[in-house]
């Protein structure tokens, strides 16, 4: 009987490891978070109760359902125009969504371009890519955005360009450090001496084994475009009203957060718990994808 306890014990030790293990190494809870912003990005008319700019004024500033004189039918609350805060936040998860892909995806190929040739024909190129990369990374990004946003008129298709536009250069530079060790192994050189074409050799030999990299790139870099978006909307800049985004709504919040602090607080606790579990997912792809970081 003791023997039996004694290999319970044992066998409830090895379990409690291995799933403490497989916690640690999926990133199971920022992926729950991710997947429910996707789906509310994709789903916003179906999961919201109501249309985001719809409200009423008599039903501003109701408070939270769980709150007294708050209403199950606004689970969150209303705003001053008395529209509902849960619907706002669905859909402002679908302006996050879109502005991050098409502003990662012009940014990552602008940087990819760049640190591909910089890396692959060095020389005078080389030193007036990474010149830019230089340049690009000593320019405050925020306020060259604002001045950008604000020459140029406002709305998603601005932002999502100025956006991409300005964030390239952290691609082209770990790209490019890349591209100078891969180009040199025996499969580019055997490319090279048949007479391969520098574009082919770039994109059919060199591209593929730095996709990886450009992957975890760009996994980690969704936080920082939320956030600045964000910052762009808050600051009038952004998507313009009635439009909901996390940032308008932490904004407008602002005025009231004495008396209805829920209109600030949720759209900032979405930013938040958003780009934390980017920053997670993202280090959890650079640990699978490069066996140098997995940890045990």
């Amino acid at each position: 009987m003791a023997e039996s306890g004694v290999t319970t014990r044992l066998v409830r030790g090895r379990r409690l490891r291995w799933s403490w293990r497989t916690f640690r190494r999926l990133p199971l809870l920022p992926g729950l978070i991710l997947a429910l912003v996707v789906i509310c990005a994709l789903f916003a008319r179906w999961m919201a109760p109501e249309a985001p700019t719809f409200g009423k004024l008599s039903d501003a500033f109701i408070p939270p359902a769980w709150i007294e004189g708050g209403s199950s039918a606004h689970l969150l609350g209303t705003d001053s125009l008395g529209r509902d805060v849960y619907s706002r936040i669905i859909y402002g998860a679908r302006v996050s969504l879109v502005v991050s892909i098409f502003a990662i995806f012009i940014a990552g190929s602008i940087g990819t371009v760049m640190g591909l040739a910089s890396g692959y024909f060095g020389g005078r190129l080389d030193g007036l890519i990474m010149r830019l990369v230089d340049i690009a990374l000593a320019l405050p990004t925020i306020l060259i955005a604002l001045v950008l946003v604000a020459v140029l008129q406002p709305g998603i298709v601005t932002v999502i360009v100025v956006i991409g536009c300005l964030s390239w250069a952290n691609y082209a530079r770990q790209i490019r450090g890349e591209v100078l060790t891969v180009k040199e192994r025996d499969f580019v050189v055997l490319a090279r001496s048949i007479g391969s074409s520098p574009a082919r050799i770039m994109s059919r030999h060199i591209l593929p084994n730095v996709f990886n990299t450009i992957i975890v790139l760009a996994t980690l870099q969704v936080g920082s475009v939320i956030l600045l978006e964000a910052t762009l909307s808050f600051l009038g800049l952004g998507v313009p009203p009635p439009e909901p985004s996390w940032g308008q709504m932490v904004a407008e919040g602002r005025a009231f957060i004495v008396v209805a602090w829920w209109m600030a607080l949720f759209p900032g606790l979405a930013i938040m718990f958003t780009v934390l579990s980017m920053n997670l997912m993202g280090d959890w792809l650079r640990d699978l994808l490069d066996p140098r970081l997995r940890q045990l």
